[in-house]
């Protein structure tokens, strides 16, 4: 029986090998499927296509038995799903940076900063003046 387990032990690690794969390839068809729903309207129809492409190359190739062929496409398949992904952050990290700017500007313009205010004096800079308290009846 020792034998019998070394002599296959290879073909079990092989297989063993092959049903990760395939676990894994599931697990990210289902994820892209799953991002593409959470980034609708954030990526265009280009974006979509690509990611259909992949994963319909993914399944076709997990029909079949060529465990390098399952490994290829599911690399692909990720490396569609981080290109996404990367230019989608690029994207919102753009539209953060946009939006600050504009809130700084803004607040600028709230406090007299802006370029509308013709005698305003330079952010920061503090004029010392004196200045005396008088109620509604004149008096101090």
């Amino acid at each position: 029986m020792t034998r019998e387990a070394e002599q296959f032990a290879e073909q079990d690690k092989q297989r063993k090998e092959e049903v990760e794969l395939r676990k894994e390839a599931d697990a990210n068809i289902y994820t892209s499927e799953q991002t593409k729903k959470r980034l609708e309207g954030k990526i265009g129809q280009q974006e979509k296509d690509k990611i259909d492409g992949a994963v319909q190359e993914l399944k076709k190739a997990l029909e079949g038995k060529d465990v390098s062929e399952i490994r290829s496409r599911n690399e692909a398949l990720k490396g569609v799903l981080q290109e996404i992904g990367s230019k989608v952050y690029q994207q919102q990290q753009q539209q953060q940076q946009q939006q600050q700017q504009q809130q700084q500007t803004t607040q600028q313009q709230a406090r007299g900063g802006g370029s509308s205010r013709g005698g305003a004096q330079p952010e920061g800079k503090v004029v010392d003046a004196d200045y005396k308290v008088v109620d509604d009846d004149g008096k101090r």
